[in-house]
């Protein structure tokens, strides 16, 4: 019984943790820092070229190292598997769960943390191009007129919004 109890909050444990994984990249999405009364300069152009990017939300360098995914995905899996068999096979089908539900674990955490973006190209009226990166939301076009929201802080990040 208590087994039971632990393999269930080893697994709803390991569901809020991914839930809370998936990237909000858009120009609608603000963190608390944007919105600390800063300023921001607005430049007003039209988008030249838009590329399909793929945004991971995880620090350079981490991208591809198991996290919080594979470690609540073992220790589930592991607690799961041990529940098959009995005597000594429950460690070998303790251990098998483990690493099956750890490499599982993984890459659902690296799906949930990848979201599709754009890369805007944009001609500015001032003269100049920039180019902005940001998630999907809102949708635009090649030719669209937009604005570039650019923050005068170091904190934030710029974004593009229809003009």
């Amino acid at each position: 019984m208590v087994r039971r109890l632990y393999v269930i909050v080893a697994l709803g444990a390991a569901s809020l943790n991914l839930s809370g994984c998936a990237p909000k990249l858009g120009a609608g999405q603000y963190s608390v820092s944007d919105v600390k009364g800063g300023m921001s300069n607005v430049h007003y152009g039209t988008i030249v070229s838009k590329n399909t990017v793929q945004i991971n939300t995880k620090e350079a360098g981490d991208e591809s190292r198991p996290g919080t995914g594979a470690v609540m995905g073992a220790v589930a899996g592991g607690a799961l598997g041990s529940q098959v068999g009995g005597g000594r096979a429950r460690y070998a089908t303790g251990a098998l769960g483990a690493l099956a539900a750890g490499v599982a674990g993984h890459f659902i955490e690296e799906y949930m943390t990848t979201a599709e973006g754009f890369s805007y190209q944009i001609k500015l009226d001032r003269g100049g191009l920039v180019n902005v990166t940001q998630g999907a939301d809102p949708v635009l076009s090649v030719g669209q007129r937009v604005s570039v929201i650019e923050p005068t802080s170091g904190s934030g990040r710029a974004r593009v919004v229809p003009a």
